[in-house]
């Protein structure tokens, strides 16, 4: 089974969105089919650089995703707090279920571009 991938921000064949280093990422949201019920669930989200550090730290825990029905919701991070280097960063999406099984449905990857303007 091949785990499919979302790359922030969200592309189209008609919209192609791009984040700059220190710019502001808006929320979005992330409807992916689910065989399971999300009710009760906790999600963590881990993205990392190319060299394997840890960059970003996402979970219904610290406020960084919600769960609106079948949706996954990322909120906002501001200018202020996106530390992200420009490069493709890469990492995971992990529910874990109110009976305790985790799920790991797809891949994230945060594409951010350099920043020239200081």
């Amino acid at each position: 089974m091949i785990v499919p991938t979302y790359t922030i921000p969200p592309q189209s064949e008609e919209y192609k969105p791009f984040i700059k280093e220190g710019d502001t990422i808006y929320e979005f949201t992330i409807t992916a089919s689910a065989d399971f019920d999300l009710t009760g669930a906790s999600v963590n989200c881990q993205i990392y650089d190319k060299d394997g550090r840890l960059v970003l730290d996402l979970s219904t825990d610290n406020g960084g995703l919600s769960l609106e029905g079948q949706s996954l919701k990322f909120t906002e991070i501001s200018a202020s707090d996106n530390k992200l280097q420009s490069g493709t960063h890469k990492g995971d999406v992990q529910y874990t279920l109110s009976n305790g099984e985790v799920i790991t449905p797809f891949n994230i990857e945060y594409v951010i571009q350099k920043e020239y303007t200081i």
